[in-house]
């Protein structure tokens, strides 16, 4: 019995953990989207700038999100 409950546990544990990792990772994707703003990839149209890879330095929120990943 006392083997059945750790088990039981241990799962429970698993599956939060997994379910908490996954959260972080779609709100770190969404915080990266929202940073895209106003990029619209309707038409073949698209300035220099727009197609550019954003090169700003990481500021607190970045590092963060990417350490607890």
């Amino acid at each position: 019995m006392p083997l059945e409950a750790l088990l039981k546990r241990d799962r429970t544990v698993v599956a939060v953990s997994l379910v908490a990792v996954t959260a972080l990772a779609w709100t770190y994707l969404l915080y990266l989207a929202s940073r895209m703003g106003g990029m619209e990839m309707g038409g073949m149209e698209m300035s220099t700038n727009m197609a550019l890879p954003q090169m700003d330095a990481w500021g607190p929120v970045e590092l963060l999100l990417t350490f607890v990943m």
